[in-house]
């Protein structure tokens, strides 16, 4: 309750101009977990409408429900601004997905930006990791892999299963600039498969252009996996036939939220 009253505190200095969101249908749409209702946030949302906050999402719109179980919808609330659309983005830097509000404030244009999900620091022990078994379930997890999510999620509980925990104060991160790097063209380049052929360009030149992504995106996995392998000191050798796989995989159609992207 003393975290919903600062909130509340904070709520209360914001300019007339302002959004409140929260994530907790975004939780949902991509683990599929349901939260209760609490006194709290009901709390909140009484406070946020009190003070001319408008629910910016439709409830039936946002809720799930799943036989007698219900998912919360996000708590989601705008004064004085326009919010025409809310789009949903995974970040690899986090567990977290990036949620975008294009805004309009007035007759002026969007103008409010989005927050990066902040990045966590390192809570594995690298150095006392299983790495034969860490490639094992890496091998396990890529050869059923047939989504950019499932790849990501596949490493991830690979990790977490092989890898002991470290202190959550550790400054040191398991991301490099080379993981960086791979990480935005693989966004990149998976951005540009959702495309669509302008009016004016033709169809051959859209499929041109669309090999050429692929090729950017086996790429950025590539890339990503080189440098995740090399911070855990695999082999080059055991790097190689791993990439391998991940080319088969890249190579034969690909799946993301119910539409192809190859």
């Amino acid at each position: 309750m003393a975290r919903i009253s600062h909130l509340i505190s904070i709520v209360r200095r914001l300019d007339p101009h302002a959004l409140v969101a929260g994530d907790a249908n975004l939780h949902h749409d991509i683990w599929d977990s349901r939260l209760p209702a609490s006194k709290e946030g009901e709390d909140f949302a009484t406070t946020l409408v009190d003070l001319g906050f408008e629910v910016v999402k439709n409830p039936l719109l946002a809720t799930r429900t799943n036989g007698t179980d219900s998912s919360s919808p996000d708590v989601t609330f705008s004064r004085s601004v326009t919010v025409d659309i809310w789009l949903l983005t995974p970040y690899m830097d986090s567990d977290h997905c990036l949620i975008s509000y294009p805004l309009a404030i007035g007759e002026g244009e969007p103008s409010v930006a989005n927050t990066l999900p902040r990045r966590k620091s390192a809570t594995f022990a690298l150095r006392k990791a299983d790495r034969p078994n860490f490639t094992s379930k890496c091998d396990s997890a890529l050869a059923n892999a047939t989504t950019w999510h499932s790849v990501y999620r596949g490493i991830l509980c690979a990790a977490k299963q092989t890898i002991p925990k470290g202190s959550r104060d550790n400054p040191r991160t398991i991301w490099t600039e080379d993981m960086d790097l791979a990480s935005q063209q693989a966004k990149c380049a998976f951005q540009a498969h959702l495309a669509t052929p302008y009016d004016d360009m033709l169809l051959d030149a859209f499929i041109w252009a669309k090999d050429r992504q692929t090729s950017a995106f086996r790429r950025g996995i590539q890339l990503l996996m080189e440098s995740r392998a090399q911070k855990l000191g695999a082999p080059c050798t055991s790097q190689l036939a791993l990439f391998k796989r991940i080319g088969g995989i890249a190579s034969s159609p690909t799946f993301y939220s119910g539409s192809p992207i190859t």
